[in-house]
Parts: C-alpha cells; sequence; structure tokens
C-alpha cells in the first residue's frame, strides 16, 4: 500500500485492510502527507513504525517474529494493526512488495478480533489468502523475493503450527527499483484508530542482493508513528538482526 509521512524527504509505501475475501478492492489505503523529521534522518510517520534499510540490488527480506496480541478502547468500534517486511516503496520507488501479518479489532466491547496473513504488490489491493491460521503468540517467518523488478513470491510459515504456503504476485503498476528494504508496524489507511499491540521483536531480520550478499540492520532509517500528536510506536535496534516494536 501507500505510505503517510509527517517528516521529510523519504515517501514509502505501506500495508493493507480487512480481509474480505482474497483480496480487498476498496481496502483502505495509506495517504501521503509531508513533514519534516530529526536531523539524524529519523522520521515521524503518521502510519509506519520500524527501520528501512539501502540495499543496492536487493532480492530478498525475511524476518521471524511472535504475532502480537491485540487490543483497543472500550466503546471504538474497529481498530488496526499490521506487521509486514518489504522492498522497495520508497523515496522514487513508488512500487512495494510486502507481505506479514495484521490484526482488525472488529467490537471491542465483544473480544472480535481477526488475526491474518496478508501480501501486496502495491499500489494493487492486497490479498488476505485465508489459508493459513494464525493467533497471537504463534511465531511466524516470513520471506519476500523479488524473482524480477515485476515479479515476486511470498513465503508465509506459522512456525509454531508446522503450516507454510508460497504465493506468487505480479506487478501491475510498473518495476521495482531493488533499493530498500522495509521492517516495519503500520497503521493503515489515513491514520484510521490504531490498535495498540503488546511488544513484539522482529528477529534474524536480513535482506540479500543479487549477488547472495546479506545486510543486516546496521545503518538504518528509523521510523516513529506518530498519531495526531502522540507517540503511539517507536523500534529500536536490539543487535544487528533484531528490532523491538514498542507501543504506547
Amino acid at each position: 500500500m501507500q505510505y503517510s509521512l509527517l517528516s521529510v524527504a523519504t515517501l514509502l509505501g505501506a500495508a493493507a485492510a480487512i480481509p474480505q475475501g482474497k483480496t480487498a478492492a476498496g481496502a483502505p489505503h495509506s495517504q501521503l502527507n509531508a513533514a519534516s523529521g530529526p536531523p539524524k534522518g529519523d522520521i515521524d510517520s503518521s502510519n509506519w513504525c520500524g527501520a528501512v534499510t539501502s540495499v543496492p540490488d536487493v532480492r530478498t527480506v525475511e524476518a521471524t517474529w511472535v504475532v502480537p496480541t491485540a487490543s483497543s478502547p472500550a466503546g471504538s468500534t474497529t481498530y488496526w494493526n499490521y506487521q509486514w517486511i518489504g522492498i522497495d516503496g520508497v523515496n522514487d520507488c513508488g512500487v512495494l512488495l510486502q507481505g506479514g501479518t495484521g490484526f482488525t479489532t472488529n467490537d471491542p466491547n465483544s473480544g472480535d478480533i481477526e488475526y491474518y496473513f496478508w501480501y501486496e504488490f502495491y499500489p494493487a489491493d492486497p490479498v488476505f489468502p485465508g489459508d493459513l491460521v494464525v493467533q497471537p503468540g504463534d511465531t511466524v517467518y516470513i520471506k519476500v523475493t523479488a524473482t524480477s523488478t515485476t515479479t515476486g513470491t511470498i513465503y508465509t510459515e506459522n512456525i509454531s503450527r508446522g503450516t507454510s504456503r508460497s504465493y506468487d504476485i505480479t506487478s501491475e503498476n510498473g518495476p521495482l527499483c531493488l533499493k530498500y528494504a522495509e521492517y516495519i508496524t503500520e497503521d493503515p489507511g489515513d491514520r484510521l484508530p490504531f490498535a495498540a499491540f503488546t511488544d513484539y521483536d522482529m528477529t534474524s531480520c536480513r535482506a540479500t542482493d543479487g549477488n547472495g550478499s546479506s545486510y543486516d540492520l546496521s545503518n538504518p532509517q528509523m521510523w516513529y508513528l506518530d498519531y495526531y500528536g502522540q507517540d503511539k510506536c517507536d523500534a529500536t535496534i536490539e543487535s544487528g538482526s533484531d528490532i523491538r516494536f514498542n507501543y504506547h
């Protein structure tokens, strides 16, 4: 999906929407806006939280995480939260290949919360395949592969349940730049209500280039989610390959 910024120079792509069927035409896409970031290059965003790394000729991005538990304020209706990794969508690279997990709190008063896998070749609509079960506390592994500048494969594995699927996808909107890798928690759409989550780690984060060289989380640009002036999410690099997401 598309991206929303409160700050600076870099424009990024975003995530998904409610899992209603296989594709979600009309799902909430993120919106563009502008702002200014801190001197070190970090970004205050209206919908992204996490790390972006520069990887020339990037071909794969992968990570493992334990699906966080969702909650939302009493009395509200639908809240959203997405956890994903991806390739491109930064600066002049408007096409984004991404995949991950997400949850939607449909009725917090009754505890109606949906958890799901999804993937997308933005700006096409996201896909919610629905053929793998995922619940909070499950350990998942995601690998996003650009097989060319216009085709990709999303490998999704629920390690806790011993299930996996691989999905091939083709861009409908032009080529990837093959320049950037992202590790993100997102509030999708135009600042849709953001579901609270238990803090969690993405571990074994790794990208590879066309020669097979590996890139970790060294020297990332960090993104912080600012929801109407409130700091809702920040991320910290815990090691060369681990990033922690914290909800406020």
